[in-house]
């Protein structure tokens, strides 16, 4: 059976079967994306070219549910983890060496609740800031009169909006 080298939290070499892998891969809407596969070198760039690491394995969520899988999956072997938004963190944080790539990239959504006041962004939605900004009455007419910016907060995380704009 082959096995594929991985990077544990404290810097330590540890090897990961292909059995493992697969039920991974049964539970994940997208199959992980493995060195020497065809998305391999596509999937380990991120925006700084100058970043060049070889993560043991990327997972391309497409919901939360595949986020919680691979990150269970991280916990169990003990891998050293990289989360990728928008891939455009120019320090290289967006991915890793050895470890598991958790790759946020299809996860674009914005879900607004007008009625509750509550927005729910996903984690690779790039601009959701401005675009709070640029058509605040999609909001509440209450916050459309606010001076304040209607969205908040950072990004993936569901905000409660307050009558004045402010984050509940």
């Amino acid at each position: 059976m082959t096995t594929l080298i991985g990077t544990t939290l404290s810097g330590a070499e540890t090897q990961i079967d292909n059995r493992a892998i697969d039920e991974l891969a049964q539970d994940l809407t997208r199959a992980p994306i493995l060195p020497g596969s065809v998305d391999y070198e596509e999937g380990r760039r991120v925006y700084n070219k100058m970043i060049d690491k070889r993560p043991a394995l990327i997972v391309r969520c497409g919901g939360v549910a595949d986020v919680l899988r691979a990150v269970r999956f991280a916990r169990d072997h003990d891998l050293l983890i990289a989360v990728r938004g928008g891939g455009h963190n120019a320090a290289g944080f967006a991915t890793c060496d050895g470890g598991i790539v958790i790759d946020l990239s299809p996860m674009r959504a914005v879900r607004v609740d007008v009625d509750n006041r509550l927005v729910r962004v996903e984690g690779a939605r790039r601009g959701a800031t401005s675009t709070a900004r640029r058509s605040p009455s999609a909001w509440s007419p209450s916050v459309a009169s606010s001076p304040r910016p209607a969205w908040r907060g950072s990004r993936s995380e569901a905000v409660r909006v307050g009558s004045a704009g402010r984050s509940a």
